[in-house]
């Protein structure tokens, strides 16, 4: 996980992020009144395309593919997931960000050749898209998709994926994992908003709308627009879907540790306590459970 969080972009990343200046400045350009419209617009359809995505998206229905599919049982109570193989779990998480992908780029495409007006249908998709993947990345490896706290990660992660510069990523990675453990101790959230919408969400809908349009602008084109909406679409479904798939990995990884910590430590508690002389042996924790 530490290995990808610090790849580069690649080729591609740095081609979207060469090509997307231009229209980043012209974004920057036109009236602060259009960038705030715009901007409210896409906070009014994240909060309408998260609960759309909800809608076409079933927790239990992911859980008992999961369990079909490495013949374990995770969908009855949920500590169950934290006894499967991670590698199982990333085989899973692996298809679904496939699956996705696939759907993201005929999605562009269909839309891609209406110029302009497919480009206005393809964004509420394309959100309901990335956060079904988010939600079926956070089902995978255990943890809720209700709650402010989880509702704010899940946001985090939609951002994050939506950075082309490799520093702004990997400051943004550090700020997610940070995000991680305040969830895990249980900071409370209003401490959790200040980290993640700093400027509020209104802020977080300007960045998100200067980045979807530097990715998107040349999909305007008709002529072309196909072939380009398949591919941004496929790419930032990519970029969005990984962050989410080790986001939940990370997160799976810590809380196992955890878990593994508080069986030990608990064992120590009860072990019996030893008199020097009395003939009794120290109780011995078997190593898969330090």
């Amino acid at each position: 996980m530490r290995s990808w969080a610090t790849q580069s972009s690649g080729p591609l990343g740095r081609a979207v992020l060469l090509a997307g200046r231009p229209f980043e400045k012209a974004f920057d350009a036109v009236p602060g009144s259009f960038r705030e419209g715009l901007a409210q617009g896409i906070h009014q359809a994240l909060l309408a395309v998260r609960s759309a995505s909800e809608a076409t998206f079933s927790r239990q229905g992911v859980l008992d593919r999961i369990s079909a599919r490495i013949g374990l049982d995770v969908g009855t109570e949920p500590e169950q997931i934290f006894r499967a193989d991670i590698r199982d779990l990333d085989r899973f998480a692996r298809d679904s960000l496939t699956f996705h992908r696939r759907a993201a780029a005929m999605q562009g495409a269909a839309s891609g050749v209406s110029g302009l007006f497919g480009l206005l249908a393809d964004v509420p998709v394309l959100y309901t898209l990335l956060y079904r993947c988010i939600l079926e990345m956070a089902t995978c490896y255990g943890f809720p998709v209700q709650g402010a706290a989880e509702e704010a990660h899940m946001l985090k992660i939609l951002d994050l994926g939506h950075f082309l510069e490799d520093d702004r990523r990997r400051l943004g990675l550090a700020e997610l994992e940070g995000l991680q453990d305040m969830i895990r101790e249980g900071v409370p959230l209003k401490d959790l908003e200040r980290l993640v919408l700093a400027k509020g969400l209104q802020a977080f809908s300007r960045h998100l709308a200067a980045g979807l349009m530097r990715r998107k602008a040349a999909q305007a084109v008709v002529l072309v627009g196909g072939l380009v909406g398949a591919g941004v679409n496929h790419q930032l479904l990519a970029d969005v879907g990984t962050v989410a798939w080790q986001a939940y990995r990370r997160r799976f990884v810590v809380e196992l540790a955890h878990r593994r910590l508080a069986r030990a430590t608990r064992a120590l508690v009860d072990a019996p306590a030893v008199v020097p002389g009395d003939g009794t042996s120290p109780k011995v924790i078997p190593e898969d459970q330090v």
